[in-house]
């Protein structure tokens, strides 16, 4: 397409060139003859210029780009895992259980009303060392009796009091000697816990009472 080119630039400008050069040489090619046209054909080729060679570009090598050498990656060391020493447990020493310390019996003081025509309370609990104190709340006589004649308060009239300390374990029964269906009893414990025959000291007081049977002895 390029060479078309540029021949027709060529043809134009000889065209231009030949009308200027030889206007008495223009002939009417309707009217020409024949020997005419041949002149004419003969002069338009020895005046036609020749052609300019086209230079054909040469071809441009192009540059193969050089294979890239790919890097093989140096393989990573694994690290072997080092192995957490275990501790051996120490055993726990067994606690040495600490005794409890058994706490020792307080010698309590307690009080006995005889209320109509009974003993209240009539059972108690206590411990050696302790006191007991009757009280009579009627207006009957009463007394405050042991069956075993350990202790014995003698006649209470309204208000009098008698009281007994209990220096020895054991289990104490008494009785009012005159109404025989009134009775009490008293627990008395020793220091450990525990009771045994009562062999008491007395220890009485008869604070405005009368005087016992003449037959009473105090042990």
């Amino acid at each position: 397409m390029k060479r078309i080119l540029i021949m027709s630039f060529f043809g134009i400008i000889y065209l231009g060139c030949t009308i200027e050069a030889v206007p008495d040489t223009f002939v009417d090619i309707a009217t020409a003859q024949p020997n005419e046209l041949k002149t004419l054909k003969q002069e338009e080729r020895i005046e036609a210029p020749a052609p300019v060679p086209t230079s054909t570009p040469a071809p441009v090598p192009t540059s193969t780009p050089a294979p890239v050498p790919t890097s093989t990656p140096a393989p990573v060391p694994t690290s072997t895992p080092v192995p957490t020493p275990t501790s051996t447990p120490v055993p726990t020493p067994t606690p040495v259980p600490v005794p409890t310390p058994t706490p020792v019996p307080v010698p309590t003081e307690e009080t006995i009303k005889i209320i109509d025509f009974s003993f209240f309370n009539p059972g108690i609990e206590i411990v050696v060392n302790s006191t007991v104190t009757w009280i009579n709340k009627d207006s009957s006589s009463h007394t405050a009796t042991s069956f075993d004649s350990k202790f014995d308060s003698g006649y209470l009239s309204e208000s009098q009091q008698y009281t007994f300390k209990f220096i020895s374990a054991g289990i104490y029964r008494y009785r009012c000697s005159l109404h025989g269906t009134m009775r009490g009893t008293i627990t008395v414990l020793s220091k450990q816990g525990t009771t045994s025959d009562p062999t008491p000291t007395p220890s009485s007081s008869n604070e405005g009472g009368n005087p016992p049977p003449a037959n009473y002895n105090y042990y």
